[in-house]
Order: C-alpha cells, then structure tokens, then sequence
C-alpha cells in the first residue's frame, strides 16, 4: 500500500466579474481542457469561495466592508450598498443591465454625490463615495433592507420592480429620487448623458443587519493562501484569519505545494492579464500531476481536465502519431 498522502493541493481562480462564455473567448482557453462540472448557485460565486475558506456564510457583508472604509459612527443603525445601474427602457419592459455601459468621470460621480447629499439627504443620513461604480447609504435610523446584489438581476425586466420588506416602500422612493435627479443633472447640468434608450438608476442592497462593528466569522481552515487585488475582498479574507496577498504575488511554480490550496480572485478592472495568469496556471497544473485547477466564473464551475493513467497519455501520443501519417 502506498503510505504517501494524496495530494489535495488546488488553484481556483475567481472571475466574478466574467461570464463562462466571455472567459471561452480567451485565446488561451480551449473548451476541450475542461469540465463544467457544475453551475454557479443561485447564490452566485460568492457561496463557493466562502465554502472553500471554511465560512458558512453564503455572501461576502460588502456593506460592512464598504462602510470601513470610512469614518463612520458606530451608532449607525443602517449601513446597505447603493449601486448606480444602466436601465433599458423599451416597449417590453424596463431591462437592467448592469454598470457595463456606465460612462461617468470620477468628477461626474463626485458631483452627483454631492447633489445627492446637498438635495435629498437629512440629518442623520449621508452618501459616500466608494468608488465611481460603488456608494454607500448610512442612517443613524435603522431601516431594514435584506436584498441580493443588482447583478442577480441583470438581464431581467424590472418595470414591476419593488422592494421587499416593511420600509420597501422607503427604498423605492429614495431610488426614484436619486433616479430623477440624475436624470436631470443630464438634462440641465453638463453631466454626462446616458446612451439612447438607457437611463440610469439607483440600486440599493445589503443586510442592513449586520452593522459597521458586526464580527466576522473565524476560518480554522490551515494551509491556504488567497491571492486578491481589490481592498474590500483583503479587508474581509484578513478579518477572516486567513493570510492574504495581492494577486501579482501568485507565481504558481512557488506559491503551490502538495498540500496547500490558492485561491485567487480576479474583478473585472484589475490591471492585470488575465490570458497571462490563466496561461501560467495551466501550464503549471501540466507540469504538477498533483495540482488541480477549477475556474469558477458568475455562472460556471470549469474543472481543467488531468490525464487520469499512463494509458490514456499513450492513447493521445498513438492518436498523434497516426495524425501525422
């Protein structure tokens, strides 16, 4: 019997920000290497990458980690994230589409915050500026909201759109005033118009109860390293215990052994090539028979097929051989 440990060392790679059709389209990705071994819960990719830190949570609390970033009361009752979102307006319906076709300047972004805080905002409650694609909504009051991410959404009509819960009615009215004064900062204000038929709208989400000094569960998962670039997905992967290093530091020939498991995950806007990185991981997973690869994108689970024996690594060198006669 061979005494020698199986190996359960691993490289997942998060794309939260591509589709499994859109990471097909890399040169470096032939469908043929791989298995979709499953689809992404309803969850999204979210609930994998806390599975695999050992959490039983099954979303990142981004509204938590967004309002670190500030110097925010402790006795704010509601912290909950606010999205801007392209909307398609046709006959059929209202289609939300996403941040993709967004085209505001850092200036432009600024602006609108501050318009938003100036006109709509009163004493206890405040707008922050995340980023040009991320806000922040904090009330001294608390005001439940528990709703999934506008990217759960896309693609959907959402004329009939409401918000659940009993302060629904409160969400649905400051997102169509923050919608209207947008819209008119386009029409009256210089701000940069949004493309024909598209309007833009306000999208808030979160669990409003989990609050600015809620704890973060503890991994007691051992050797792992998790690899990121963005400062929110850091703040939460350190406050869960585990050790955390940017993405550029992955180097897969010494970051990997026979026992440990990288996780890496990848946004849309990092600085970083993608066919590069996944090129390394491949070509590493070939070099070490003991190293599996999955990619996990916002809708597939894609395994990078192994070769199983020594027979069907023969089968492929006479399949080649009988090729080139």
């Amino acid at each position: 019997m061979n005494s020698k440990k199986e190996s359960n060392s691993s490289i997942s790679v998060y794309f939260p920000d591509y589709s499994y059709q859109h990471l097909l389209s890399l040169a470096v990705f032939d469908s043929n290497n791989y298995d979709v071994s499953e689809n992404v819960p309803s969850d999204g990719w979210e609930k994998i990458f806390c599975d695999e830190l050992g959490l039983s949570i099954k979303r990142l609390p981004w509204n938590q980690l967004r309002g670190l970033q500030f110097d925010i009361e402790s006795n704010t009752e509601t912290v909950v994230c606010c999205d801007p979102v392209m909307m398609q307006m046709t006959h059929r319906g209202a289609y939300l589409w996403g941040q993709q076709q967004l085209e505001f300047s850092k200036e432009d972004v600024i602006r609108i915050i501050a318009q938003i805080n100036q006109q709509l905002m009163g004493d206890d409650e405040c707008f922050y500026l995340v980023d040009n694609k991320q806000w922040l909504y904090t009330n001294k009051r608390e005001i439940a909201l528990d709703q999934a991410s506008y990217e759960e959404s896309i693609g959907k009509d959402m004329f009939n759109f409401a918000y659940s819960g009993k302060e629904g009615n409160y969400w649905d009215k400051l997102a169509t005033e923050i919608q209207m004064l947008i819209k008119q900062m386009m029409d009256y204000q210089g701000l940069t118009q949004a493309p024909a038929e598209m309007m833009v709208n306000a999208y808030f989400w979160g669990d409003s109860k989990i609050k600015i000094n809620s704890t973060f569960e503890k991994s007691e998962v051992s050797d792992m390293r998790v690899f990121v670039s963005d400062n929110l997905t850091e703040l939460f992967v350190k406050a869960s215990g585990i050790g955390c290093a940017a993405v550029p530091d992955f180097v897969p020939a010494t970051s990997t052994n026979d026992t440990a498991s990288n996780i890496l995950v990848i946004k849309q806007n990092d600085p970083i090539n993608v066919s590069q990185l996944v090129a390394d991981v491949i070509g590493y997973s070939k070099t070490n028979a003991v190293c599996s690869v999955r990619f996990i994108t916002q809708d597939k689970v894609m395994c990078l097929k192994k070769e199983s024996s020594i027979f069907k690594k023969i089968l492929n060198i006479f399949k080649r051989e009988k090729s080139d006669d």
